[in-house]
């Protein structure tokens, strides 16, 4: 079974302030109870295993030579991925103003998200746990959500990367969490999540880094 997670966690983490955002993604069952323990958290949660900045990013390049670039044109967002990373998509489920955009894994996963007989979407993790050395990513968007506190730029707009072990794919057997937010130019902010495990996690991370470097918005 499929873990869930309640529509008001979805929104938490779309609409907090920067550091619960940070937190969140990095939950690995210690949950913040005041403002002073969510900053504790996302200190804590936000050590980066790789450097961030601008320059780093545009010259990251992947780790397998079989690359294709996807195009979500309705949500004004392109990139670059490996092949074997196959995009998976559902009918569309939103909680509030975010939604889902792709799931990218090598493994086939199962849509997560569920409404209610209240009208409450529910969403959790697309897979039970990770096939090591099979990277999970999800790329969501919300169209109200502050621009994030910058330590990058990401095709000219401000973005931010971090990264933990394990960090919240702890849940699903994850090894590493790298978690980033950009800026829409119209307005609210792409996430992505990439849950990495199995022993080859420089070559997981290069290409994740490299699909963030191939990012364009519109």
């Amino acid at each position: 079974m499929i873990r869930r997670i309640a529509r008001i966690t979805i929104a938490a983490i779309a609409f907090a302030p920067a550091s619960l955002f940070i937190a969140h993604q990095y939950d690995d069952g210690d949950k913040p109870s005041s403002s002073s323990d969510v900053s504790t958290s996302a200190q804590r949660a936000t050590t980066t295993t790789v450097d961030t900045t601008p320059t780093t990013l545009i010259t990251a390049k992947p780790a397998t030579k079989d690359i294709t670039r996807d195009n979500y044109a309705a949500f004004g967002i392109s990139f670059q991925r490996p092949k074997h990373w196959r995009a998976q998509t559902f009918p569309e489920h939103t909680s509030g103003s975010t939604s889902p955009i792709v799931y990218l894994s090598a493994d086939e996963v199962s849509n997560p998200c569920d409404t209610s007989t209240t009208g409450a979407t529910e969403c959790g993790w697309p897979v039970d746990m990770l096939t090591p050395n099979n990277p999970l990513v999800v790329w969501t968007v919300s169209l109200d959500a502050p621009p994030p506190p910058p330590n990058t730029v990401i095709d000219g707009q401000i973005a931010r990367v971090d990264a933990a072990k394990p960090g919240a794919c702890k849940e699903i057997q994850g090894d590493e969490t790298i978690v980033a937010a950009i800026a829409r130019p119209s307005g609210g902010v792409f996430y992505m999540r990439a849950c990495l495990s199995g022993d080859q996690l420089a070559a997981a991370e290069q290409n994740v880094y490299a699909m963030l470097a191939s990012v364009t918005v519109a």
